[in-house]
């Protein structure tokens, strides 16, 4: 069977991943522009307040969320016409909705505090920084596309933070926590709208080598959730741990200390097997012919040399045998080069299927092939003589004309191999000169 080898191509996306990401964007923009109604509804009829009491949320706050969803709505919906310019409008207004809030918790803290800031402050902040980056998500990677990417890389922070704090309080990792005025359904609108904001920029900006097929993409899809995950892990270790009496904290630190450490040489193993990978692809691609899979001219001069250099070491012969495909010019000419590429590669098939798994067949040329290995001038003329046979037995669906020549080596007389290559160069075509000769 014949293995192609297509040129890596790890620029572009993975088209199933990208499909299951913008299902899953919309879900999420559902699920965001949910909680957000049920907000609003809750401050507009007092009447709801004990059915929708899980979805309270500062009003400003719920209408940037809702104004921020619909924009992300819009933007996935690319094909419809004025959908860029509504996404850009609702942006817009969730941005003021945002600043609104932030000016109000801006003033609240000054009053309290002096000055100091608040958690919900710095919520107000995130969904102000949330839709200044939808107005600059159509932007496409270069330098311009580094403002959006910067922008979202510090809101991913910030939501990262007040996820995982919510997360470590309510499993009073710390011992017990003081409410910081914060609600579970403020956190989870706006890690939904990062997400699927972030999920976008993966189609348009540098976070894209998410997306990609190459080793790249594969490797940041694997390390992603270690990264976002080891250090929440190791800090609610550290909480518990700390807390054993049984444990002294000289030990207790060392613990924690050899579990980042085997962690990270998971990782290490991951990404060196990730790149071994990528490595013996890289090599077989440069050794492989890509039309009929088989050895191309350098792959076949670096086994070929190997081969003889062996044989020379064990006093064994070795042959090659120079096989070309008679009249592919011809062919090409009359018949189109979609024809003869379906010779050489019924060619190389059958030349494959005569020879044994260690002998090194190859495609040296354009209609040339070539074998090597340990064959004995008299096992070399047996297959160049059941090749001849074989490819001319009427019982073929089409006949393949080939012209073939042979040249053995002494091992007591070393050879290099370009001269082995050469006199059984030679030999096929005064094969090939006879056989025209014989046809007039």
């Amino acid at each position: 069977m014949t293995r192609n080898f297509p040129a890596l191509d790890a620029q572009r996306s993975d088209g199933a991943m990208t499909a299951r990401l913008r299902k899953a964007e919309q879900v999420c923009v559902a699920v965001a522009a949910g909680i957000a109604v049920a907000a609003v509804a809750w401050q507009v009829a007092p009447g709801l307040e004990g059915v929708l009491s899980w979805a309270v949320l500062p009003l400003p706050i719920a209408l940037a969320g809702l104004a921020s969803a619909a924009s992300l709505e819009f933007s996935l919906r690319e094909k419809m016409r004025g959908s860029s310019m509504v996404s850009i409008a609702l942006a817009v207004v969730a941005a003021i909705c945002a600043q609104r809030s932030l000016q109000v918790e801006i003033h609240r803290a000054w009053d309290a505090h002096g000055g100091a800031g608040s958690m919900p402050g710095l919520v107000a902040l995130a969904f102000l920084v949330l839709a200044i980056v939808l107005l600059l998500l159509p932007i496409k990677a270069g330098v311009a596309g580094y403002a959006p990417d910067a922008a979202l890389f510090g809101l991913g922070w910030v939501v990262v933070g007040l996820v995982l704090g919510k997360a470590l309080g309510a499993i009073h990792a710390f011992g017990m926590t003081v409410p910081t005025g914060v609600k579970p359904a403020t956190i989870v609108v706006l890690a939904l709208l990062t997400f699927v904001t972030f999920g976008r920029r993966t189609e348009h900006g540098h976070f894209s080598i998410f997306l990609n097929r190459g080793v790249g993409g594969r490797i940041a899809r694997v390390l992603l959730p270690v990264v976002l995950l080891l250090p929440a892990l190791r800090e609610a270790m550290r909480s518990r741990a700390m807390r054993w009496p049984w444990l002294p904290e000289h030990y207790a630190a060392g613990i924690l200390a050899s579990f980042g450490t085997m962690i990270a040489l998971l990782l290490v193993m991951i990404v060196a097997r990730q790149f071994r990978g990528l490595e013996a692809k890289i090599q077989d691609l440069s050794l492989r012919d890509e039309l009929t899979g088989l050895y191309n001219l350098r792959g076949f001069q670096l086994l070929a040399e190997q081969a003889l250099r062996l044989s020379q070491r064990s006093q064994v012969p070795f042959s090659i045998l120079f096989v070309d495909v008679d009249d592919l010019k011809q062919i090409n000419d009359r018949e189109g080069h979609g024809t003869g590429s379906r010779l050489l590669v019924e060619a190389a098939e059958f030349l494959t299927s005569h020879f044994r798994e260690t002998d090194i067949v190859a495609r040296i040329g354009g209609d040339e092939f070539a074998v090597a290995g340990h064959f004995t001038p008299d096992a070399i003329e047996v297959a160049e003589r059941r090749l001849r046979a074989d490819s001319e037995d009427e019982r073929r669906a089409a006949r393949l004309s080939l012209s073939m020549g042979h040249t053995t080596t002494d091992p007591r007389r070393p050879e290099p191999l370009q001269k082995l290559l050469d006199r059984a160069d030679a030999a096929m075509y005064e094969r090939k000169r006879r056989k025209k000769l014989q046809a007039v």
